[in-house]
Order: C-alpha cells, then sequence, then structure tokens
C-alpha cells in the first residue's frame, strides 16, 4: 500500500479546534460502554464507496461509515448515505484527498443524502464522480440536519482511542501492510496516507477497523496515527433520555420491592441482538484469506463456497459474494440448507462446511474457534441462534 495515494491529508491542530477530554462541543455521554462499535454494523455498510477509478476519497468514506454506524446506535436505523456526495460537497481533491477537520465541517453545516438520491451507479469516470451538486440536494441535505459534533483526539494511543470510542464513533488515519498471519502493521517511519474507521480495540491489543478496501474489517497491530477524530450525533438528545431513563429505573426498582420479593425479581431487559450472520461471514471471509490474489478474491467469492460440481462459484461483485455467504449461512441455521441444522454447534457447521476431507482436524478445530472468538459465543451455541 502506498502511504501517499489514498486520500488522507493531516492538518495540525489550531487554536479554534475542538479537543477530546477538553474544550468541545460534544458532551461526551458514554453510549457504547465497551467502546465496541463491531456490533453496530449492519449488512451492506460498506457498500456504494468509490469504485476503482477514485481512490482518493477514503475520508469521506470513513465519515459516512461513521455516521452510518452512530444512526444505527442513536437511532436503530440503516441509512446509506451517498459517500459521493461528501467527497464532492467538502472539496476532495482527486489526486490528493481530504482532512477529516474539512470533511467533519461539511458534515456538520451541510449533512448528507442517501445513495440512491446522488449514486455511484452508472458513474463511469473519476470526472462525472466529481460533478457539481445539483442545488436541490443541499436543501434535501439541510432538511435531514442532525446535530452533529466533532472533536479531534490530540494523544491518539489505543487506549484513548478506546476511551473515546464509549463517546462517539473515531475515524483515523492508518498507513498499512499485511502480515503473513492475516493481520496488518504500519511500517516504521511511514506518514499515514490513508483512512478508516474504528470498530473496536481487542483482548489481544490489536485495533480493529472498517476499511473502504477488501476485506473490509482488518485487524491491525497497535499504532499511534497521526490524526484521530470522534464524531457525535444527537447527544442533547441522549442526554435527555439518559436523565429519562433513570428517572424510570428509579421506579421500576421502586415498584420492583413493592410487587416482587428478592427471589423472584423480573428477569433483565433483553440487549439488543448482534448481527450475528454478518460477524459471522466476515470471519469466514477472513479464515478463508480474502486478500488480493487470493482465489476467493478472483472469484469475489469471500467463503470460498464450491457448487455441487466441486468447482468454487464465481460473483459479478464482492458485493453479490459476501451476500450470498449471507444468505447462505442464515440457510445453515434455519435448516433449510439440507447439509445443516439449527442445532449444529460451531464445530459441527464447520465439520460440513470444511471438511475434514480437505482440511486437518487441527485446520478445523481453529476455524470453528476462530468463528467463536469473533462472535463472542460459546462452543456449545447452536447455530439456530443466531439469527
Amino acid at each position: 500500500m502506498d502511504p501517499q495515494r489514498h486520500g488522507f491529508i493531516n492538518s495540525p491542530v489550531e487554536p479554534k479546534d475542538f479537543i477530546f477530554g477538553g474544550k468541545t462541543k460534544l458532551r461526551g455521554e458514554v453510549i457504547v460502554p465497551d467502546g465496541n462499535w463491531e456490533k453496530y454494523l449492519f449488512e451492506g455498510i460498506e457498500s456504494h464507496q468509490a469504485p476503482e477509478y477514485e481512490t482518493n476519497a477514503c475520508v469521506s468514506h470513513s465519515s459516512a461509515n461513521a455516521l452510518e454506524l452512530l444512526k444505527r446506535r442513536m437511532h436503530d436505523k440503516t441509512p446509506d448515505f451517498s459517500d459521493r456526495f461528501i467527497a464532492k460537497g467538502s472539496g476532495t481533491n482527486p489526486a490528493q484527498g481530504n482532512t477529516f477537520k474539512a470533511v467533519a465541517d461539511f458534515i456538520r453545516k451541510s449533512w448528507a443524502v442517501y445513495e440512491n438520491e446522488w449514486p455511484i451507479k452508472g458513474i463511469p469516470t473519476i470526472n462525472e464522480y466529481y460533478n457539481e451538486i445539483p442545488e436541490p440536494l443541499f436543501s434535501i441535505a439541510k432538511g435531514r440536519k442532525r446535530d452533529f459534533g466533532y472533536e479531534r483526539i490530540t494523544n491518539p494511543s489505543p487506549d484513548n482511542l478506546h476511551e473515546a470510542a464509549k463517546r462517539g464513533v473515531v475515524v483515523m488515519s492508518i498507513a498499512y501492510m499485511p502480515k503473513e498471519d492475516g493481520t496488518y502493521f504500519r511500517p516504521e517511519n511511514w506518514a499515514d496516507g490513508h483512512a478508516i474507521t474504528f470498530l473496536r480495540l481487542l483482548p489481544n491489543g490489536l485495533l480493529r477497523i472498517l476499511d473502504s478496501y477488501p476485506p473490509f474489517i482488518k485487524d491491525v497491530h497497535p499504532y499511534v496515527p497521526d490524526a484521530a477524530y470522534r464524531y457525535g450525533i444527537d447527544e442533547l438528545q441522549y442526554s435527555l433520555l439518559n436523565q429519562l431513563a433513570g428517572l424510570l429505573k428509579q421506579l421500576l426498582e421502586m415498584l420492583k420491592n413493592i410487587y416482587y420479593p428478592p427471589e423472584t425479581n423480573p428477569k433483565d431487559l433483553p440487549m439488543n441482538k448482534p448481527n450475528y450472520i454478518h460477524l459471522w461471514a466476515t470471519a469466514i471471509k477472513d479464515f478463508e484469506g480474502f486478500e488480493p490474489g487470493s482465489i476467493s478474491y478472483r472469484n469475489n467469492n469471500p467463503g470460498n463456497i464450491k457448487s455441487r460440481d466441486g468447482n468454487f462459484l464465481k460473483f459479478n461483485s464482492y458485493i453479490e459474494g459476501f451476500a450470498y455467504l449471507q444468505e447462505y449461512l442464515k440457510r445453515a441455521a434455519t435448516g433449510k440448507h439440507a447439509a445443516y441444522k439449527p442445532t449444529f454447534t460451531m464445530k459441527d457447521f464447520i465439520n460440513v462446511y470444511a471438511p475434514s476431507s480437505e482440511n486437518s482436524s487441527a485446520s478445523m478445530n481453529n476455524y470453528a474457534a476462530h468463528i467463536i472468538k469473533r462472535l463472542d459465543i460459546t462452543e456449545t451455541t447452536q447455530i439456530g441462534t443466531l439469527v
């Protein structure tokens, strides 16, 4: 990866900048206590990013993904914002890229439109990609404008990134190269030339990120980026809701003590269920080695799924192949695929998906353990509970 050719431009810290942990317009409410934004991923969040001819809008891609994650967390919505609208509107230079500050300022003032309102489909050249935005779209975007804020993380160590992620989505700069084990690292003395969305700090210290280049989910060895920003929306609204929730919790505690003896207290309310199918598919894609030059990459088949004649399936695009993999897993988990049962554990699933006729026992065990760890489930979890 050439660190100079992927669209991130660093900007110096300015006196008027909003600083994480200091001067800021954001309230800093904790909205994700464990700092894990991976559980808010949804199907297709990585779709509709720029075609191959546009390689310098990564700051807009990472910012659009951040907005989509925030909407999922704050409003339980799964929007598909137009990356092209943000890239053009924020003044992205097609040959150089943009800064986080310029993109964030554009979002703060003008917000965004949806992909179907200003799409990249049918746009064959970079000149057309950067056509002037039709004036009515600005009015549409501003009519949907949210209370958006941003702040710069001036000491973006892994621990500080994790702390900031409890209070919003973090976007950050990066430069990386792949390692043999499928992880990535920042080469010594490289300046960051790319931008990504931070998802979470893993227990082993690696940074899990959402990239605009496949494989979209990457694990990166810890480093301190040249720049990192925290984004937030509707924090005042969340604060007021938090206060209301606190009052309701006190009321429920009072009622519980009145109507329920201690040994029969009602069960806790269920938490929102993660998108296990998306996480499962991503775990398979990573274990199968979906990298440039691999069979799965050439076939746009991230799951390395074979047809009945034993040949690897081929798809027209990565999006099509990943969608097929997710549908395959849904059918397996619901018993609609004849080879699987909903009562299967993940090891049972792997025994069919990657059978011993093609893989060693150690490899199969590692495969199952890899998925179990990524989904944060147990060895006895039945796949029918993942849908």
